[in-house]
């Protein structure tokens, strides 16, 4: 991929107040990622190349503190959204947002062990259980998830589920890469 085009301020696929065009060399991805599919270190930042004005539409999130390094997070009541498929061919136009609750990394790795090309759930990984029969799915890589407290706090970004979309989803945990976040971007922690 040479490119990305962001979209700030709208739930409307291709809609919004304010696009970028970013090329690849604003991409930072994590040095130890694999680049062979889902696994450990899947987390990666893009450079934008301007300074976001914000508005009632457009606004930040908090990270996770240091302290939430130590935090399994087993049980919290978090929000993932993203543009992934809603049935085999089926992409939405508005976003989709699904409350969940994050479950035990053991738990989780008990739902994925059963696949063939499954390797592991690593402290890197967090993840959501299944609800109402729904998961991450094809297309919302990338994702946030993040809590329902107030301030909102980004606590994971969509790496993998299941490829029915029937099982855990999995994330990559934002408090594991918070000294790489800030050695890439110098944002304090």
């Amino acid at each position: 991929m040479d490119s990305v085009q962001i979209f700030y301020g709208y739930n409307l696929y291709g809609i919004s107040e304010i696009s970028h065009t970013v090329g690849k060399k604003n991409f930072i991805s994590h040095e130890q990622y694999g680049h062979s599919g889902p696994g450990p270190f899947d987390i990666g930042l893009i450079r934008t190349p301007n300074r976001i004005e914000f508005s009632a539409k457009i606004s930040k999130i908090a990270l996770p503190k240091l302290s939430d390094q130590s935090d399994s997070m087993v049980g919290w009541n978090t929000k993932s959204c993203g543009w992934g498929s809603t049935t085999e061919t089926v992409y939405p136009y508005h976003l989709q947002c699904m409350d969940v609750n994050v479950i035990s990394n053991g738990e989780c790795f008990k739902l994925f062990s059963h696949f063939n090309d499954f390797k592991n759930i690593t402290d890197d990984m967090v993840c959501t259980g299944l609800i109402k029969g729904k998961a991450v799915c094809g297309g919302d890589s990338g994702g946030p998830l993040v809590t329902r407290s107030n301030p909102p706090t980004l606590v994971g970004v969509v790496s993998f589920g299941s490829e029915a979309c029937d099982a855990a989803s999995v994330y990559a945990r934002v408090s594991y890469f918070l000294k790489w976040i800030h050695e890439k971007t110098d944002i304090p922690i």
